[in-house]
């Protein structure tokens, strides 16, 4: 039994570092695009061409790191396509590849924020209900305070 635990961490570990080269590669093609879309705008020829040259070769090495065949083809096809292709078609390209590293890189942030946005609920909604009992312990003695305030005009009343 305890053997068989063992190896359960292993391929659990393994499949941690899989996913955290996958996202290391990821963040690398994403800094070539970015210098890519840079340089085009600044009007850096030469480094627009270095970072051209420098995308398939990322694309490459995060699809040789991912497990799934279908991604790896995938990722491979776009890489020579990107390679291939002439400015426009690769200007047309980067516009959902980058659309997508964005979703793929920030998805773990986004599940991150709404577990403390949930957490919030629940602090908040635990601090409502204390707070009502709170209100609901003062609201006796309050009543007590009030009623033996009537009380005392009513004696001093009828005192006079």
């Amino acid at each position: 039994m305890r053997r068989a635990m063992t190896n359960l961490r292993s391929v659990t570990n393994d499949n941690q570092e899989e996913e955290d080269q996958w996202k290391v590669a990821l963040v690398h093609l994403q800094r070539q695009i970015e210098l890519y879309k840079d340089a085009k705008s600044t009007g850096d020829k030469e480094e627009a061409d270095r970072a051209a040259d420098a995308i398939p070769e990322y694309m490459h090495r995060a699809a040789d790191i991912h497990p799934d065949h279908d991604v790896k083809a995938k990722m491979n096809k776009d890489a020579d396509e990107f390679a291939n292709a002439d400015e426009k078609t690769r200007e047309s390209m980067l516009h959902p590849l980058a659309k997508g590293l964005l979703i793929l890189l920030a998805t773990p942030f986004a599940l991150v924020g709404a577990a403390l946005f949930a957490a919030g609920g629940i602090v908040y909604g635990t601090a409502k209900v204390l707070e009502g009992v709170g209100k609901g312990l003062a609201a006796g003695p309050a009543f007590i305070w009030g009623a033996m305030g009537s009380w005392t005009d009513h004696k001093r009343k009828t005192k006079d």
